[in-house]
């Protein structure tokens, strides 16, 4: 009971299918009683898929998240009825595909005064659920596969235990089935289990499970905004979160500029700081493929002498030769990892250990274009290239 009618206690309940089973043994349910369960555990199902997934995620992915399930209402809702687990279902990524995070407050607006209140996700948004409910599985409790049969059987429990009379009544036939060699006994059984078998196979899809784009929609972005306003609309919250965060990255840039080879003069250098100024550094897209970079590079260097740093720069560019990509969590993370230290080591490396002139206009390119190679950073974004190489 506290389940059903405490959503914030749902969080708190380790085994689903304890919670369905227990809706079995209520005394005075009925039928709409059990459907309104089933309807609640299965939303649970959904949002701890959702909160595993997004476990790892800073506010910015959540909020690219967030833009890309409050799309227009028009878009295309095809991607409810495709059964689940689907089969050529991708690895979820979070990085805000599509997402242009200075227009995105204004077009969010803009969506909001054309239609209040009324969304669908965008083709993004859609794909990072499909994928999510199609990675492997990370608890015990109830599999999207699973999901509409479950809101089915209950209610089917339900209908036979008001056909019977009585919860009593059920239990009290099964019983005498087991004492009592009677055919009418075994009839009752038959009875119970035709009124329990579904009187349709539905599709294994969001569509059959929730009905609509709005409730998957609401129970995702309860995970995406945890302190969202209950009042209010969700575009505008969302597109307020996007602004704050852009205005203040924008603030913090200019006011720590990297300028030259020293570091940026933060009052307290720290991860936190960091963060909170370039946000998070961009990470292998195949981290496979980058370990098996690394090993190459490690072994190929063991006796070189160079420093730790050297060897991280080159695994990056190696990987980088294999055909290896990075990404940035969400389109406001701009941090590079080791962007001054490799810098420095490239300068050392060349001046000491091969003896080489660092000075002139052609060596300098030379040097941008080793460590546009040896850097983290998305060499797909045509304005970041051209931005580190100036």
């Amino acid at each position: 009971k506290q389940f059903l009618e405490e959503p914030g206690a749902r969080a708190g309940a380790t085994d689903l299918f304890a919670v369905a089973a227990a809706g079995l043994v209520v005394e005075g349910w009925n039928t709409a009683r059990l459907l309104e369960l089933a309807h609640a555990v299965v939303g649970e199902c959904l949002r701890r898929r959702i909160a595993h997934a997004l476990r790892g995620s800073g506010e910015p992915q959540r909020l690219c998240l967030a833009w890309a399930l409050l799309g227009p209402k028009t878009g295309d809702t095809a991607w409810l009825d495709r059964a689940l687990p689907c089969p050529n279902a991708g690895e979820v990524h979070l990085d805000g595909n599509g997402i242009d995070p200075f227009s995105a407050p204004s077009e969010l607006e803009e969506l909001e005064l054309d239609s209040p209140g009324l969304g669908a996700p965008r083709r993004v948004g859609a794909e990072v659920l499909l994928n999510i409910l199609s990675s492997r599985c990370v608890d015990n409790n109830p599999q999207p596969k699973d999901w509409v049969l479950l809101k089915q059987m209950l209610p089917a429990w339900g209908r036979l235990v008001d056909s019977s009379g009585s919860l009593a009544s059920v239990w009290q036939s099964l019983d005498a089935l087991m004492v009592d060699d009677d055919p009418a006994h075994l009839q009752d059984l038959h009875r119970s289990v035709a009124a329990l078998r579904p009187p349709e196979q539905l599709p294994s899809t969001l569509r059959s499970t929730f009905g609509g784009e709005e409730e998957v929609t609401k129970v995702a972005m309860s995970v995406c905004l945890p302190n969202v306003g209950t009042t209010g609309s969700l575009r505008l919250q969302v597109a307020a979160k996007l602004r704050e965060i852009v205005e203040r990255r924008t603030a913090l840039v200019r006011k720590y500029p990297i300028i030259g080879a020293d570091f940026p003069k933060l009052e307290t250098h720290s991860g936190e700081t960091v963060r909170d100024v370039w946000g998070a550094p961009a990470n292998p897209v195949d981290p496979a493929l980058h370990h098996k970079a690394m090993m190459r590079v490690y072994r190929r260097t063991m006796k070189a002498g160079i420093s730790m740093t050297t060897k991280e720069a080159l695994a990056d560019k190696e990987y980088r030769k294999r055909g290896g990509a990075f990404a940035f969590p969400s389109p406001m993370d701009t941090f590079i990892r080791g962007l001054h230290r490799r810098t420095m080591d490239l300068h050392q490396d060349w001046r000491v250990r091969l003896k080489r002139d660092t000075s002139g206009e052609e060596v300098r390119r030379e040097a941008v274009a080793e460590m546009l190679l040896r850097l983290r950073w998305d060499d797909s974004d045509q304005k970041a290239r051209r931005k580190l190489a100036a």
